[in-house]
């Protein structure tokens, strides 16, 4: 005989289930990542630090705001620290969805100079800005200008912020994949839709790869491009309706459509080569044609074997 499940406890349960879940989604209090008046050498806080969530990113980053909610944006906190000259530091704290979300906003505002650091997750200094990322969150720290003094403040600042985060991140897979060799990408960007590929390389007003996981890198002289989907049936309905309209387009010339594979020349008569196989999308872009078939083949036969 089935006993049944008393009503109280299974109502008790459920309210349970629920509180835990919204403990879990809640947005972190990001203010315990700030280290006190004291902590580092030099620096005092100079404000009380500004909260922002939501559509308030705005009002932090005028007409900027919208590629961090493309990555997934939750909250940020912004602070100054002023050192013993009267110049500030500006310390900007962004939570994002996952790990993966603050490596792909990370990866989008850094620049391919600057200088690497054992700071956080990735960190990269370039004159006087700092950036890194770490768990769900990415850090930025900006100076004044680029005196030494502004500089040994700005890492001393990081590594004391680095410190009190204490969880790591996860890349995405498909960044250590394309980050190993053969064919090793370089100034990895992770894309998220429309936006973040469109800073990088317009095809079109529309997200017309449907693009929502993929990168963009330089590759043995050619810039590249790796879209992910679900599956191959996916990927073969998104490059049907992206040959579709750049057929169709007056941003290219000279296109030719090969069963899975459609090549053409864009404005800066630089080549383009784009590829459907599997659960992939495979663009190369080139000034040679041959450089850039002949790393297409590569890109793909990499990709296969996954």
């Amino acid at each position: 005989m089935k006993r049944a499940w008393p009503g109280k406890w299974f109502t008790l349960l459920l309210l349970c289930i629920a509180a835990g879940a919204t403990a879990q989604e809640a947005p972190q209090d990001l203010s315990g990542f700030l280290p006190p008046s004291g902590e580092v050498a030099g620096l005092t806080p100079s404000d009380t630090p500004q909260s922002y969530r939501g559509d308030d990113l705005y009002l932090m980053i005028d007409g900027g705001a919208d590629i961090y909610h493309e990555y997934g944006f939750r909250q940020a906190l912004s602070a100054e620290y002023v050192d013993g000259r009267g110049k500030t530091i500006k310390l900007e704290l962004y939570e994002m969805e996952n790990s993966i979300a603050a490596y792909g906003i990370h990866s989008f505002k850094i620049g391919e100079g600057g200088k690497t650091l054992s700071i956080g997750q990735e960190a990269l200094i370039e004159e006087y800005y700092l950036n890194f990322w770490k768990g769900n969150l990415q850090v930025t720290l900006i100076g004044q200008d680029s005196e030494e003094e502004t500089v040994q403040g700005i890492l001393d600042l990081a590594k004391a912020v680095d410190a009190r985060i204490a969880k790591m991140g996860e890349r995405p897979d498909l960044a250590n994949l394309l980050s190993r060799e053969p064919l090793s990408f370089s100034h990895l960007k992770y894309l998220r839709g429309s936006l973040g590929l469109m800073n990088n390389y317009a095809f079109d007003r529309e997200n017309i790869f449907r693009v929502s996981d993929g990168f963009i890198g330089g590759v043995e002289g050619c810039r590249a491009m790796v879209f992910r989907y679900a599956d191959d049936s996916e990927s073969g309905e998104a490059f049907e309706y992206a040959i579709t309209k750049l057929s169709a387009g007056s941003g290219f010339i000279n296109g030719i459509r090969q069963g899975n594979q459609y090549s053409m020349v864009d404005r800066k008569q630089e080549y383009v080569i784009a590829k459907q196989t599997g659960r992939y999308i495979a663009i190369v872009i080139g000034p040679d044609e041959d450089k850039a078939k002949g790393t297409s083949e590569r890109l793909v036969a990499k990709l296969l074997n996954t």
